[in-house]
């Protein structure tokens, strides 16, 4: 149990740090050498937790995602009509973007050209998870 927290733990710490050097450098000059410099963690360590530069990216992508839908579900579900369910989401996107600069930035750099393309149907996948959960 000690490790797997320890795991998680350590998984935090190079997203984090990944975080952190995307708004420094821009997504597309972060390289596994500066994630291990800052984070700590061995560059084996982070290949056995992501697979590769992509993977990380790709988990901080995903992990981004689902804070900010998961500020979206909570608002739209209380919603009591559809105008005020997109009143919701749109103010609540907006909040999250102020709060979550550097998040909200990621993804939208991320999003561009071909960077997660190993990933597009995963990605596909987890926002229709959640288009269809709110819709």
């Amino acid at each position: 149990m000690q490790q797997i927290q320890r795991s998680s733990e350590r998984q935090k710490e190079i997203l984090t740090a990944t975080l952190s050097l995307v708004g420094k450098h821009g997504v597309q000059n972060v390289t596994i050498a500066q994630i291990c410099q800052q984070s700590g963690a061995s560059v084996g360590s982070v290949y056995h937790h992501f697979g590769d530069r992509e993977g990380i990216l790709y988990a901080l992508y995903r992990e981004s995602f689902a804070s900010c839908f998961e500020q979206i579900r909570e608002a739209v579900v209380v919603a009591e009509s559809a105008e005020a369910g997109i009143q919701a989401l749109v103010f609540t996107y907006l909040q999250w973007v102020e709060a979550n600069p550097e998040r909200a930035s990621f993804i939208y750099e991320a999003s561009q050209g071909s960077l997660l393309r190993r990933y597009v149907a995963e990605i596909q996948a987890f926002k229709g998870a959640f288009y269809a959960d709110i819709f």
